[in-house]
């Protein structure tokens, strides 16, 4: 019979109570925590290379070094980009590439599997997507491009989400990725 104390009346002394003896020890308990984190980290690092997080943030990346900011200024009405959030991105003391928070249709239709980086940097799971009628699992693989119209509504839901996303909490130069995959960890703590 293990003996353990009894935290109600530790102020005054040391009591202690009976634990049955299926009760884990504190040691026991830590393991199963260790092991428990161990577990869910190999899943999320597995699902990050099976989805080949580090080949669309690359891909990302390319994108970001090759942009025109003035098409996203000319695009800004259109696409339901805020022109304060190009503002905010583009301020001197940041500077962050408009790409990793905003998409133009023509990015959508070069590198269609960057459907899952923007729909995870706006924090909406596919389930979402297909129930506002924007279902993108078919193009999020890379292996579909979805046509200029479907490339447009994408960016236009995209980007009004990110604009008031950018305008409320602000924007760093990695924030874009811990909203990635802050939405991600989340649809896998579901699943």
């Amino acid at each position: 019979m293990q003996l353990r104390l009894d935290p109600s009346t530790a102020d005054d002394g040391a009591d202690y109570v009976a634990l049955p003896a299926f009760s884990s020890t504190l040691e026991e308990i830590s393991i199963a925590i260790e092991e428990n984190a161990l577990d869910r980290g190999v899943l999320l690092l597995k699902v990050m290379v099976a989805l080949q997080i580090d080949r669309m943030l690359e891909t990302l990346d390319a994108v970001a070094r090759a942009y025109d900011l003035e098409d996203y200024y000319q695009a800004a009405d259109q696409l339901n980009i805020a022109v304060e959030a190009l503002e905010y991105l583009s301020a001197p003391e940041r500077r962050i590439p408009f790409p990793y928070y905003f998409c133009l249709p023509q990015t959508i239709q070069g590198h269609p599997e960057l459907i899952f980086y923007y729909r995870n940097v706006v924090l909406l799971s596919a389930k979402v997507m297909q129930g506002v009628g924007l279902d993108t699992q078919v193009y999020e693989s890379g292996l579909y491009v979805p046509d200029l119209q479907t490339a447009t509504e994408l960016a236009r839901y995209f980007n009004r989400i990110i604009s008031r996303l950018v305008l409320t909490g602000g924007a760093t130069p990695y924030r874009h990725i811990q909203m990635m995959m802050a939405n991600l960890g989340d649809s896998l703590g579901r699943s």
